[in-house]
């Protein structure tokens, strides 16, 4: 079984991009604040300036200035 292609990924650049692999949806955007849904994470990304720009297969690409990331289990 291959664990990578079901784990969410996370890549912190400094403080200005946040890259999720295997996004499942966009819950929220906007110029603060950007939430996401993995398989099994909610994911918060707090911010000014925030953008969104779709990578494919699943990802994601949250630019600005990065301040917060906070994750939590689904179902937590």
């Amino acid at each position: 079984m291959d664990f990578c292609s079901l784990s969410t990924t996370l890549h912190i650049v400094e403080n200005r991009d946040v890259l999720v692999e295997n996004c499942r949806r966009i819950l929220e955007l906007n110029d603060v604040l950007v939430r996401l849904r993995t398989g099994r994470l909610s994911i918060q990304i707090w911010g000014q300036g925030l953008t969104v720009t779709d990578l494919n297969a699943g990802g994601v690409r949250v630019s600005g200035e990065i301040r917060n990331v906070e994750l939590t289990p689904v179902g937590a």
